[in-house]
């Protein structure tokens, strides 16, 4: 439940909510924006409530609130309002995500948007790059443009750290398409701080595994830039929920995963079925960047 900042010389008030993970009550105190106190205070049936949980964190917003990061910002304000409107979601921090393009665009947008995220972004913790090193099959790339994608390139990294101020935090690549180069650009890209996640690619066996061990640690929004007809055992989704990634990110909307299909994947990451297999983490990205267009992303 996100507090305004702006609230200030205001009276105490008090918020009586339910606790996201027992149900049960807390009594919040808070005044001039600013919580005073949390307590405990038993139980109800009442299902009017509202509920209290930790802020949510997103690993891959391309948009919100009619802000696209993939374009150049309409005012200087654009960020403040993304900001802003997913904060009254519940969303209290993020990654700005930039998809596929080309260098000079990467270079346009990094310069628009970390001059707002310098100034006015609470909850902007720095950048997700989903591309341009992606799997250009038409099963693999989804919404991506092919023409655009090129193999890991440390070079290309250096620039983009120099421009978003050292704060790329996450990157979404396929290993395969540069294969076995792209284990040493992993280690080095984890040892700059930069955590790497597969996706729209293809990747799986000996390979997924290698790339767990040079650093990959997650698997972007599951289920999705993947074929929609593929082997019943030998396909991108079976060997991503038996492999040792510590994590996983679903696109949980009904739209992009059916329901069917997010409570499997997540039964398989919370639960072990075999001894092996190493308890995963699940991380949800609640994403609502830009309207669904029938494009597989």
């Amino acid at each position: 439940m996100p507090v305004n900042s702006d609230r200030k010389n205001t009276l105490p008030h008090t918020i009586v909510a339910r606790c996201y993970h027992d149900n049960t009550l807390r009594r919040v105190a808070i005044a001039n924006g600013i919580y005073q106190s949390i307590e405990s205070v038993g139980t109800s049936s009442d299902s009017t409530l509202p509920w209290i949980a930790p802020g949510l964190v997103d690993p891959q917003i391309n948009g919100f609130g009619g802000v696209d990061f993939n374009r150049a910002p309409g005012d200087e304000h654009s960020l403040a309002k993304a900001d802003q409107t997913l904060a009254a979601c519940g969303c209290t921090h993020y990654l700005i995500t930039f998809i596929t393009n080309i260098q000079n665009r990467y270079e346009e947008l990094f310069n628009a948007w970390e001059a707002q995220r310098q100034t006015s972004a609470l909850g902007a913790m720095g950048y997700h790059l989903e591309g341009p090193f992606l799997n250009p099959d038409p099963s693999y790339r989804g919404a991506h443009q092919s023409d655009y994608m090129i193999a890991p390139n440390l070079d290309f990294l250096t620039i983009c750290q120099r421009l978003s101020h050292q704060n790329i935090k996450l990157m979404t690549l396929a290993p395969e398409v540069d294969w076995p180069e792209s284990l040493s650009f992993i280690q080095e890209a984890v040892n700059r701080g930069v955590r790497l996640s597969v996706g729209h690619s293809s990747l799986m066996g000996d390979p997924l595994k290698q790339s767990i061990q040079a650093g990959l640690s997650c698997w972007t929004h599951l289920g999705n830039a993947a074929p929609g007809n593929c082997h019943k055992f030998e396909n991108v989704v079976l060997h991503a929920l038996a492999s040792e990634l510590p994590h996983v990110s679903l696109i949980p909307d009904g739209l992009h995963l059916p329901p069917p299909c997010i409570s499997c994947f997540d039964t398989c990451t919370r639960r072990s079925t075999y001894p092996y297999h190493r308890r995963h983490s699940r991380d949800c990205n609640l994403l609502e960047s830009i309207e669904p267009r029938g494009t597989q992303c």
